[in-house]
């Protein structure tokens, strides 16, 4: 329907220099103007929400200005009056042309800044195992945002079933994990291990060491939102052996 939209738009665009070009005198320019006025008018008040045209771009200009010219071609005339004639009315349908193709731009543009909310819907992103270079047991974790220019950090549910864990690492800008369900461990490098449990909020500061996981005998999910600079959240150390996790 969006391309339906477009071709009707730019075959009205071209018609108009078909008119032009048959009516070659200042009120065929006139009544051409009026022509493309209405045309915008009723393309912006009916379509304009659904349409693909990006006048911005450079493409899309030359595309309309060929399906023009093409037109211009067919309405070939001998004496030397109508090609005169037909010079003037080629320069009026590019002015036309260009100046539909400037209002039209600067709508686009203003257009395509505005913001909206996005809905990602549940289950539109698949579940991933987590790697066993990076964890150890069995993990599972659940996308659910990418970091973006307005908002660097990216959020994701992870579960660990009982006894399973992460790798030792560090985030380059610090990690928030919210608790949701079961029980869980954390650790940071030369500190005690933590219980952690659903409802609970941890802050892990930039550059901390640590590893969190479920405990021995009940999993444990979280949401990580995690800060990312220059494309790069988390830097991967060695595993948690076995002593630590336990605590020896």
């Amino acid at each position: 329907m969006e391309l339906f939209f477009d071709l009707v738009f730019v075959f009205a665009v071209s018609q108009l220099s078909i008119h032009l070009l048959t009516h070659l005198s200042w009120r065929g320019a006139a009544e051409t103007l009026v022509m493309l006025l209405a045309i915008f008018a009723v393309w912006f008040t009916t379509s304009w929400s659904a349409t693909m045209i990006r006048a911005d771009q450079s493409r899309t200009r030359w595309l309309v200005l060929a399906v023009m010219l093409l037109g211009r071609q067919t309405f070939s005339k001998n004496n030397r009056k109508e090609r005169k004639m037909r010079y003037t009315a080629m320069l009026l349908s590019l002015s036309l042309l260009v100046s539909a193709v400037a209002v039209t731009g600067q709508v686009l543009t203003t257009e395509s800044s505005k913001k909206s909310q996005t809905i990602s819907r549940a289950g539109s992103q698949p579940s991933v195992k987590g790697s066993a270079e990076y964890f150890t047991g069995n993990v599972r974790i659940d996308p659910l945002f990418p970091a973006n220019e307005s908002a660097p950090f990216s959020g994701a549910y992870v579960t660990f079933e009982p006894g399973a864990r992460s790798a030792w690492h560090i985030h380059p800008t610090g990690q928030h994990l919210l608790v949701t369900a079961g029980v869980g461990r954390t650790q940071e490098w030369g500190g005690l291990i933590e219980e952690i449990k659903a409802g609970d909020v941890i802050w892990c500061p930039p550059k901390i060491k640590h590893w969190h996981g479920a405990s021995p005998t009940t999993a444990m999910t979280h949401i990580a939102i995690t800060g990312t600079v220059n494309g790069k959240n988390v830097e991967w150390m060695e595993k948690v052996t076995d002593e630590q996790y336990n605590g020896k």
